[in-house]
């Protein structure tokens, strides 16, 4: 038997985190920590074992604390804003915001505003069709509180 259940939500508007819950983007970016990883002489799996959850200067600080992480950081992200090979919308995610009003829900996501601020709109160009653009307005510099490291 195949059951389905329906939730109904009464809210003026809706935030959706990005990755896991509209996209995967887990290719582009296990590939852009693998290229940095090789050209700076670092093991991925060293890595791969703090990255999820974190900023990437944070990550960069913890395998590689000689390095200036913040430039470091700012050097991947800029190639990873960039680079939607690999980003794959989640099923449902297209029909579920093609059906809210498009004033109405927003993109909430960690990391810096360089990275996911294109990545947002690469995606919500990708899941809606014909949306111009979103209102970027906050980044994650700077809030004490934000997803807990995995």
């Amino acid at each position: 038997m195949n059951a389905t259940k329906t939730l109904e939500l009464i809210c003026d508007a809706i935030i959706f985190d990005l990755d896991g819950v509209l996209v995967d983007s887990a290719a582009v970016v296990e590939r852009h920590w693998r290229r940095w990883a090789e050209r700076r002489g670092v093991e991925y799996v060293r890595v791969s074992a703090v990255m999820h959850g974190r900023r990437s200067a944070e990550t960069i600080a913890i395998v590689a604390p000689s390095l200036d992480a913040d430039a470091e950081a700012r050097e991947m992200e800029a190639g990873e804003a960039i680079d939607t090979n690999g980003l794959r919308v989640l099923d449902g995610a297209s029909a579920l915001l093609n059906s809210l009003p498009a004033e109405r829900w927003g993109i909430a996501t960690s990391g810096t505003i360089t990275t996911h601020a294109a990545v947002a709109v690469a995606t919500a160009a990708l899941i809606v069709p014909g949306i111009a653009s979103l209102d970027v307005r906050q980044q994650r510099e700077g809030l004490t509180i934000t997803a807990p490291s995995v």
